[in-house]
C-alpha cells in the first residue's frame, strides 16, 4: 500500500513538471511570434532618399589697408663667458624694450620669443677646436598699432640696442580682417550660385535651397612694403609703406536641385 502511494506521487510530480515545461515552451513561442509581429509593424521605408543636389566652389577676394606692423627684433652679444654675454644681452634687450614702450608700444604688445646661449669655437690649423666665448641671443615680438609711426619706433629701438641689435623680420597686417572678409563672403556665395545655375540649366534642372556651406579664407600673400636700415643721416626714420593686403575667400556650397 505504501509503495503504491509513493509511485502514484512520483507520477503526479512528473506529469506536473511536464505540464510546466510545455507551458513555458508555448509561452516562449508566443513571445517570439509577438516580437516578430512587432518588428514587422515598422518596416524600413524603402522610398526615403537623399534630395538630389549639386556641389560647387565659389571664390572672391577683398582688399584692406594694413593697420598693424609686427616687428621681430632681437639682440645678439658674444663675450668670453656665459655670465658676461648674458649680462650684456640683458642690458641691450632692456634698452630695446624701453625704447619701444617710450615710443608708444603698449607693454601687452611686447612678447619675448627667443633666448639662446651658444658656445663659439675657433679651429686653428692644428685641427683642435678651441673655445673662444659664448653668444647670447634674445628676441622680442612687438606689435606696432600705428603704421605711420612704425618707422620712427623701429629706428628708436635699433638705436637703443646699438651694435647688438638684430632685426629678424617685419610684416604688415590687418588687425581685424572680419570687415574685409564679410564683403568677400557674399561675393563668393554669388559666384558659387552662378556656377550652380549654369550647371543646372545645362542639365535641364533648377537650383533650390542651400544644403551646406564650407568656407576657407586666408591672406593672399605677405603684404609688400618698403624697408631699409637706418639712414646715414642722424635722426631719419626707417621708411615704411603700408600698401594693401588682399584676402581670398573660397566657399564650397551644396544646392538642392529642383
Amino acid at each position: 500500500m505504501t509503495t503504491t502511494t509513493a509511485v502514484r506521487s512520483l507520477l503526479i510530480a512528473a506529469l506536473a513538471a511536464i505540464a510546466l515545461l510545455i507551458g513555458f515552451l508555448l509561452a516562449s513561442g508566443g513571445l517570439a511570434r509577438a516580437t516578430n509581429a512587432s518588428a514587422a509593424v515598422a518596416p524600413v521605408d524603402q522610398g526615403a532618399t537623399t534630395p538630389p543636389g549639386i556641389t560647387v566652389t565659389g571664390t572672391s577676394t577683398a582688399t584692406g589697408t594694413p593697420d598693424t606692423l609686427r616687428l621681430d627684433l632681437g639682440v645678439s652679444v658674444t663675450k668670453g663667458t656665459v655670465a658676461e654675454a648674458m649680462t650684456a644681452a640683458n642690458s641691450a634687450m632692456t634698452s630695446v624694450q624701453k625704447a619701444l614702450r617710450d615710443n608708444g608700444v603698449d607693454a601687452k604688445d611686447l612678447k619675448s620669443n627667443a633666448l639662446s646661449v651658444q658656445p663659439q669655437y675657433e679651429y686653428p690649423t692644428s685641427g683642435v677646436q678651441r673655445l673662444t666665448g659664448y653668444t647670447v641671443t634674445q628676441g622680442v615680438l612687438a606689435t606696432i598699432r600705428k603704421v605711420d609711426e612704425a618707422g620712427r619706433v623701429i629706428d628708436a629701438a635699433t638705436k637703443a640696442g646699438g651694435d647688438a641689435t638684430v632685426v629678424n623680420s617685419i610684416g604688415l597686417d590687418v588687425d581685424d580682417p572680419e570687415g574685409v572678409l564679410a564683403s568677400a563672403r557674399g561675393a563668393a556665395i554669388e559666384n558659387a550660385k552662378a556656377k550652380a545655375m549654369a550647371y543646372a540649366d545645362a542639365a535641364g534642372r533648377s537650383v533650390g535651397q542651400v544644403l551646406a556651406i564650407t568656407e576657407t579664407s586666408a591672406p593672399v600673400a605677405t603684404n609688400p612694403m618698403a624697408y631699409a636700415a637706418r639712414d646715414s643721416v642722424a635722426g631719419s626714420a626707417v621708411p615704411i609703406s603700408a600698401g594693401s593686403q588682399e584676402y581670398a575667400v573660397s566657399v564650397t556650397v551644396t544646392f538642392a536641385l529642383g
